[in-house]
């Protein structure tokens, strides 16, 4: 991994897609964004933030979230991710996220990442 610091943020816009609802989860007539997908954007900016920073081989994966879902998010308008790197414990990274859809948040806390080799990975 290339030399990583505390503080490094990153961002992504999202457009909610039909795929991301709750209603397409199985819960239906609940037509907002669901938790699973909103998760879904927060590992992605994260991915985004270290993509670039490494290694031959290297990658990441979800080790854990401690998030709290504080409002619906409407699927005809963009929701805005942030992360920012907090903590790093050798492979372990923590992030502290936010995803906002205008002036409301809709999803806010830390989400945990390790960074792998990815063919160990697979062949276990």
């Amino acid at each position: 991994m290339k030399e990583l610091a505390i503080g490094l943020t990153a961002e992504l816009e999202v457009t909610p897609e039909p795929a991301h609802l709750a209603s397409a989860m199985g819960n239906e007539g609940i037509h907002v964004v669901s938790s699973p997908s909103t998760i879904l954007f927060i590992e992605n900016a994260a991915h985004q933030l270290l993509d670039a920073l490494f290694e031959e081989g290297e990658g990441s994966v979800g080790t854990g979230f401690e998030l709290q879902h504080r409002r619906a998010a409407k699927p005809d308008r963009s929701v805005l991710v942030q992360v920012e790197l907090v903590e790093i414990n050798g492979n372990k990274l923590r992030f502290k996220a936010e995803v906002t859809q205008g002036d409301h948040i809709i999803m806010d806390g830390f989400h945990e990442r390790a960074v792998i080799d990815i063919q160990r990975l697979l062949s276990k």
